[in-house]
């Protein structure tokens, strides 16, 4: 159960790095005209909440994964 809660938090974290990546790409093209690429901002801001739910599920299963850790260790003794 463990390994799969280190897989889902692994991918969160991955396809968070890659979005971020796409964020910035989109926010640099708008910084050389903002008047034309409105648009682009407007893409942006709608993908990096998309980076903020892939970084909080990857906080939460990280916390749960040492939860479970802790209680195995727990067990152990």
């Amino acid at each position: 159960m463990k390994h799969l809660y280190v897989e889902l938090a692994r991918k969160n974290g991955q396809l968070a790095r890659l979005k971020a990546k796409r964020v910035a790409v989109m926010l640099r093209l708008y910084g050389k005209d903002p008047t034309q690429r409105q648009w682009l901002r407007i893409k942006a801001m709608i993908l990096s909440k998309s980076v903020n739910y892939h970084l909080r599920q990857a906080s939460i299963l990280s916390s749960h994964i040492r939860l479970l850790e802790s209680k195995e260790n727990q067990n152990a003794k």
